[in-house]
């Protein structure tokens, strides 16, 4: 007679469900987020959100820190820690710049499709620093994605280089800039507290941001857009903003942790769904069918892409 199923693989078929749930909060929370940033985007320009988001998030993410140090759950961050996290908030933050002008300029929906390119761009620069073999079927599969984004900006290019087609360049800029910060994840393969490397990006990235902020100021910024003075309910928003990213990050963090990326990674195409949701509800934006058809290439392409990809086990949420 066969014995009954020992606890362990309950136990962990268990753990994997609530990794799993975790994932699905945490898209549908870093999708808010992002909304939120489109609503800044109406009002602020791209550095004056960048400075606004990440100090919020340090914020959060400090005091979340420092509970976490006194009770003795984490430690200080050594010298290469800092080392590391500022030379990837270097990419983290041309990322933030480049998907949050996006935001300013093209439907949330859309900008969040061509965010999925990531993985295409993360096998090619896969293959070209990493020296990991790239066959046919994922040459087939990063075409067939780019090919999606060509049908998600056409209606752009009729018009020559007008806001919406560099909404779609600056969308696609970021996606190839989070695969590369993936990349160099993997080379540093850093150990550190989740809780740690969150306030150190959010410090770092807000640092980087503060340049181009001063340029806003001074009448020089990178978007055209001047700086406006921040009030009270735009510094509630930022403040909100800052506590959904953070939250975002560690609900998705502890359910890579939990599961395995091989299981989890598709989910993330459940923020399509929740963009276009958001984008129907705040700002009117009903999905087309360049949308759809488009979505449905990239989502194909990704899935021949993720399908062949090994679980190593890092997590890097870029923005």
């Amino acid at each position: 007679m066969a014995s009954p199923a020992s606890p362990a693989p309950l136990a962990l078929a268990s753990m994997q469900r609530r990794a799993m749930g975790s994932v699905l909060i945490a898209i549908a929370i870093l999708t808010l987020m992002d909304a939120g940033i489109k609503l800044m985007a109406g009002t602020f320009g791209t550095p004056q959100i960048l400075v606004m988001r990440y100090s919020a998030g340090l914020l959060v993410a400090a005091v979340l820190f420092l509970g976490l140090l006194v009770s003795g759950r984490v430690d200080l961050p050594t010298w290469r820690s800092l080392v590391r996290s500022f030379q990837r908030s270097m990419l983290v933050t041309l990322v933030a710049a480049c998907f949050f002008y996006a935001l300013s300029v093209i439907p949330l929906a859309e900008a969040t499709a061509i965010a999925f390119t990531a993985p295409l761009y993360l096998a090619l620069l896969g293959w070209l620093i990493l020296k990991e073999p790239v066959d046919g079927k994922t040459w087939i599969a990063i075409l067939i994605g780019l090919a999606g984004v060509g049908v998600i900006s056409s209606s752009a290019f009729a018009n020559g280089f007008s806001g919406a087609l560099s909404g779609y360049i600056a969308a696609a800029v970021a996606s190839f800039a989070y695969a590369a910060a993936l990349v160099l994840t993997r080379l540093h393969a850093a150990s550190d507290p989740v809780p740690t490397m969150i306030m150190l990006q959010s410090g770092f990235s807000a640092l980087l941001a503060l340049p181009l902020l001063a340029l806003t100021i001074a009448g020089f910024a990178m978007d055209g857009r001047p700086f406006v003075p921040l009030t009270s309910d735009w510094l509630w928003l930022a403040l909100g903003i800052g506590f959904l990213g953070t939250i975002g990050h560690l609900f998705m963090t502890y359910g890579f942790k939990h599961a395995p990326a091989a299981k989890l990674g598709p989910m993330e195409y459940t923020s399509l769904l929740w963009a276009a949701f958001y984008g129907f509800v705040f700002f009117a934006e009903v999905p087309g069918i360049r949308l759809v058809l488009g979505s449905a290439l990239i989502v194909i392409g990704t899935w021949i892409v993720m399908r062949k990809e090994k679980d190593t086990g890092t997590v890097v949420d870029a923005v």
